[in-house]
């Protein structure tokens, strides 16, 4: 069964950027809330990069969630600026290793990446959990595309009452090489939101919202 995670990361990988100082290198600033969703920032330690952290409410299965993610043949309808998206190597149905490549407008580069993800849900408390981390040496660098070696990205989904839960996605990565403000302002002003607004719109199509997996309890 195919499984993709987070191409959205890596999208949101690049709403991440460059900052000066920090007082608190561990608080969470909240910087924007728009239509549902809280977008937070805090600066990633011993780096210059912020790391990005997304709140909302999901209304839906645990299932039809997984589904979204594990076919990424709909990341280019929902993942912001995501440009392609392929398995590289299924390892299970919870586990595998997947080539995302990011859209950058001219004169930028695109940047792409390697990433094993792993998924698994507690079997107490229902809550899922979905970790993503950027892995080198997998497939040839391309020509013209700035390969990102820093990326960890993570889902969590809190059953919340019946049909709802509490979505916290956060992102730190290092999209590599020089990246001016005015893109930086348009992907954080931008992306977070399309992206998980996006994403619920798709896990309501019928291919998806009727899903069920083994390794999947939904509360």
């Amino acid at each position: 069964m195919n499984y993709s995670k987070l191409i959205v990361l890596s999208i949101l990988s690049w709403l991440l950027f460059f900052s000066g100082t920090h007082p608190d290198l561990k608080k969470w600033e909240f910087w924007k809330e728009k239509d549902g969703v809280k977008v937070y920032t805090r600066l990633n330690t011993g780096s210059k990069i912020k790391e990005l952290k997304m709140e909302t409410v999901y209304r839906g299965t645990l299932s039809s969630f997984v589904a979204v993610l594990q076919d990424l043949s709909s990341y280019e309808r929902w993942v912001y600026a995501n440009k392609e998206a392929m398995v590289v190597n299924h390892i299970s149905d919870t586990e595998l290793l997947y080539y995302g490549l990011t859209d950058f407008p001219w004169p930028m580069s695109d940047r792409d990446y390697v990433v094993h993800n792993k998924i698994w849900q507690n079997p107490k408390s229902l809550e899922f959990y979905s970790l993503s981390i950027a892995k080198d040496g997998y497939l040839p660098e391309k020509t013209g595309v700035i390969r990102v070696s820093t990326l960890e990205a993570k889902w969590t989904l809190t059953p919340k009452h019946k049909g709802e839960f509490n979505v916290v996605y956060t992102v730190k990565s290092d999209p590599e090489g020089s990246i001016p403000s005015w893109m930086t302002n348009m992907m954080l002003d931008v992306g977070p939101f399309k992206t998980l607004k996006n994403l619920e719109l798709e896990t309501q199509k019928a291919q998806y919202k009727y899903a069920t997996f083994d390794f999947i309890k939904e509360p």
